[in-house]
């Protein structure tokens, strides 16, 4: 599992607690997502990779930062859990088994909620090509992996 950095330049090392980083570094989140600012109601996020320890990873840094978190292993689990959850955001992995991506974005994006969520793509993939897919499959963003927590809450929040 790649190291995690918190808001503020927490470091969670791979296998570590980001929770305890954070109170350790005296940081506060908010629900806003973002350090010590304020905002209000929690977005729900769904994050779907088909790497565990990924999933883990993004769903402690979301967690703490104050969003409600869905959790789906490949593209076609992505597609029925952005249909029956209506998340506010979706997380993408590109490179996963089945159904990819890509694949997942049109199918999400086809949904009756499909046009008012945020998708990013968030793929070890980062040639410009490659976000140029991205974007003609439907994705709001590309990211690329490993990315830090600042860009991805940032992301999340359509800074």
């Amino acid at each position: 599992m790649p190291e995690l950095d918190l808001p503020g330049g927490t470091a969670v090392p791979p296998g570590g607690d980001a929770a305890q980083c954070v109170a350790a570094a005296g940081q506060s989140v908010s629900s806003s997502g973002l350090p010590g600012g304020g905002g209000g109601g929690q977005s729900s996020v769904l994050v779907a990779d088909d790497n565990d320890d990924v999933v883990q990873a993004l769903t402690m840094l979301l967690e703490i930062s104050g969003f409600d978190v869905i959790k789906a292993y490949d593209g076609l689990e992505a597609v029925a859990a952005a249909e029956r959850e209506q998340p506010d955001i979706v997380l993408l992995d590109i490179g996963m088994p089945g159904l990819d991506g890509h694949a997942a974005c049109r199918r999400i994006r086809a949904l009756p909620q499909g046009g008012r969520l945020r998708i990013i793509a968030l793929s070890g993939w980062g040639q410009d090509s490659d976000a140029r897919r991205s974007t003609e499959a439907g994705f709001d963003g590309h990211l690329v992996k490993p990315v830090e927590s600042a860009e991805l809450l940032r992301a999340l929040h359509g800074a």
